[in-house]
């Protein structure tokens, strides 16, 4: 199944057949957007158009199948670049065409949208994705000589130019060379960070043991500064366990969506559906908001409320911890404290704010 990503602005879902007059409209009849892309001649007449969009289709869909990548139709995910769901071009990978380079990587974009980094944002999401395989060492693109815009993407995204080669004709069409630029996984670990950043998604099952893990780091670094309980462990030992949050996937009244950085987890939220411990009106329960230490007061936890918003409504409560820092945090985001609420933990009792938004 072709996954959907998410980033801060766009969403990336699979690419259709169906997709065809919306890639004609967006890219193909635009002769500035084609003149950097393959079929630019076939496409410049009425009667090669057709066929020019039915091979990028036909190059961007069937891999998925084949190979387990392909290309995802680039689409708005935040109003205000224009209606959501709006098909605004692409963004994936091709089957390499020279040997050990790795999967290709094609983009291209409605030319009202560019220069507002959203390229740069898709192709991140992509690298995100495609370095989660295991079996991918390294991608690469090509691009014209003097599309300079297209380049600095590809450098922003931690690529570099490696060689120049003679690709789609290029040189028999008199464009000369074409500068290819290259990125392997190791190349990618130092720049994560330098892509697009943070992709935000729902939760899969290959997540839960991660989710585990970052979850007891957070925990015990909140509620154990003074050292280690047997109250402590024996509770969160119990709570956060791989097969707990494989549990909470398969329960139809939470959600829970993930932060990711490549192929690392930097934060989660929980939702509960259902606990309306607080009233019709307060809306549904955060459980749970947690990010990597060393990764907090980056803009994670604010992307993820962002996100919980737009999916879900704009009516939520949670519970913190009175000493717990991350109040601030969410007065900040627009909470209001509105009550008090006790936890039991063997022998202690401890004291928590209930925060409502909205």
């Amino acid at each position: 199944m072709v996954p959907t990503l998410k980033t801060k602005r766009l969403t990336l879902r699979p690419l259709a057949f169906s997709d065809r007059d919306a890639l004609v409209d967006a890219i193909m009849s635009d002769k500035d957007v084609m003149k950097w892309l393959p079929r630019s001649d076939e496409a410049s007449t009425p009667e090669g158009l057709g066929k020019a969009e039915a091979g990028y289709l036909e190059d961007f869909i069937p891999p998925w199948d084949e190979l387990g990548y392909g290309v995802w139709a680039v689409c708005i995910g935040e109003p205000g670049l224009g209606t959501l769901g709006d098909f605004i071009g692409y963004c994936g990978f091709i089957p390499e065409q020279i040997k050990g380079a790795g999967p290709e990587i094609a983009y291209a974009l409605r030319k009202s949208m560019w220069g507002r980094g959203l390229a740069t944002e898709a192709l991140g999401a992509c690298l995100d994705w495609i370095f989660t395989r295991p079996e991918i060492r390294r991608v690469h693109a090509v691009t014209d000589t003097g599309n300079r815009a297209s380049r600095h993407v590809m450098k922003k995204a931690g690529m570099s130019h490696q060689e120049d080669v003679d690709l789609y004709d290029s040189v028999a069409k008199g464009d000369g060379l074409l500068p290819l630029y290259s990125l392997d996984r190791a190349g990618y670990r130092r720049g994560t960070g330098q892509c697009s950043g943070l992709l935000i998604r729902e939760a899969q099952e290959p997540d839960c043991i991660n989710l585990a893990a970052l979850s007891l780091e957070v925990w015990f670094t909140t509620y154990s500064f003074d050292g280690i309980r047997t109250e402590n462990s024996e509770y969160a030992l119990s709570m956060f366990t791989e097969d707990r949050f494989k549990s909470i996937l398969a329960d139809g009244g939470y959600r829970l969506l993930v932060c990711t950085q490549g192929i690392y987890l930097r934060g989660y939220v929980l939702l509960n559906l259902d606990s309306r411990s607080q009233g019709e009106a307060k809306g549904f329960e955060i459980d749970k908001l947690y990010v990597q230490k060393p990764f907090q007061g980056r803009g994670i936890g604010k992307a993820l409320l962002l996100e919980v918003k737009a999916r879900y409504g704009e009516r939520f409560w949670l519970t913190s911890w009175v000493y717990n820092r991350s109040i601030g945090f969410y007065k900040r985001f627009g909470f209001r404290d509105i009550g008090r609420h006790n936890f039991k933990l063997g022998e202690d009792t401890i004291e928590n704010r209930v925060l409502a938004y909205g």
